[in-house]
């Protein structure tokens, strides 16, 4: 019996010796559409962006913490230069709401998905969200469901 049956890693041994023959093999289904989407986090307060960062890096499902910003004004210079996949927002900020803000970006890149995360999410602010293009609104307590609804981002 050689080492690789003995350890366990026939198995092992044979993939790399076909693929020294064969070439390599080819990606499965799962490989070939894995993707990973970058998130820019803007809120003024310190705590919630390392809050919203740990929640993405935690979930660790393909979500990578592209920056952060803490106004309007320095997330639309954050989109203009890096163009993340997805601006999570917050709606109350000193020098001008998340809603604001969405509509600069928007103005700029109309297909840029932001998700407004707030705890100030009354009926208003969601429909004011609606028609500027605002893909999701999610409200800070549920913050557990964040990654899932970055994801959804891309789908909408």
């Amino acid at each position: 019996m050689d080492l690789a049956t003995r350890t366990g890693h026939a198995h092992d041994v044979a993939e790399v010796v076909l693929r020294e023959h064969l070439g390599p093999r080819p990606l499965s289904w799962e490989e070939q559409f894995v993707s990973e989407m970058r998130v820019l986090i803007v809120d003024d307060e310190d705590d919630m962006r390392a809050l919203v960062r740990a929640t993405i890096e935690i979930a660790n499902e393909g979500l990578q913490v592209a920056g952060e910003a803490h106004d309007g004004d320095t997330a639309l210079n954050f989109v203009r230069e890096e163009q993340p996949q997805v601006v999570v927002l917050d709606q109350r900020m000193p020098g001008g709401t998340g809603l604001e803000t969405a509509r600069r970006i928007l103005s700029e890149h109309p297909d840029q998905a932001i998700v407004l995360f707030s705890s100030y999410l009354d009926r208003e602010v969601i429909n004011a969200a609606r028609r500027l293009g605002v893909r999701m609104c999610l409200a800070k307590d549920d913050i557990r469901q964040l990654p899932d609804v970055l994801w959804s981002t891309e789908a909408s």
